[in-house]
């Protein structure tokens, strides 16, 4: 629907100007199935977990947030 676009193009732009991150859960369903991904209309499967659990590791990971594998050793 066209409000739906609207808003994710909003959300995508509030994260370029502002350094935060998104991750597009209908995104990753859509490239999974839906169906698949949401098999009962409303709980997301064990698979479309693990997707979304390792896009946020991803990203956590990539602003080297301590904790979570992307700090370097000192010196």
């Amino acid at each position: 629907n066209v409000r739906a676009r609207e808003i994710n193009a909003m959300l995508h732009d509030l994260a370029a100007e502002t350094g935060i991150a998104i991750v597009d859960a209908d995104a990753i369903a859509a490239e999974l199935g839906v169906h698949r991904s949401i098999p009962d209309g409303t709980h997301q499967s064990g698979e479309m977990q693990d997707v979304l659990r390792e896009e946020i590791l991803s990203i956590l990971r990539a602003r080297n947030v301590p904790g979570f594998g992307g700090e370097t050793s000192p010196g």
